[in-house]
């Protein structure tokens, strides 16, 4: 789970990232020009990127704690394939090697 400053942090980044997505639909809608159109679409993208990584971040790092404290027992339960599955995926999302919708 994401702590409470991952989450202040990453709706944060949120906000701002559909705050520039709406001026730009705004732009785009208002036949303004749109001569910044491609820095505006960068930095929303920016945006989007950091909340995204704060999200993975945390979900990454709840999944490191469960293996670190978990007993034996409760990993074979868990299925340790599966969370280990669940980890590599984060891990590759988090360092772009995966889109997030991959599977």
């Amino acid at each position: 789970m994401l702590t409470a400053e991952e989450k202040k942090e990453a709706l944060i980044r949120l906000r701002k990232a559909i705050g520039q997505m709406e001026s730009l639909v705004s732009k785009i809608e208002n036949d303004e020009p749109t001569a910044d159109m491609s820095h505006l679409l960068k930095t929303a993208m920016g945006s989007l990127k950091g909340a995204a990584q704060s999200i993975i971040t945390g979900h990454f790092r709840s999944l490191v704690d469960l293996l670190v404290r978990a007993k034996s027992s409760d990993v074979k339960k868990l299925g340790v394939e599966d969370v280990t599955r669940e980890l590599v995926k984060s891990a590759e999302v988090f360092t772009g090697a995966r889109t997030s919708g991959q599977k």
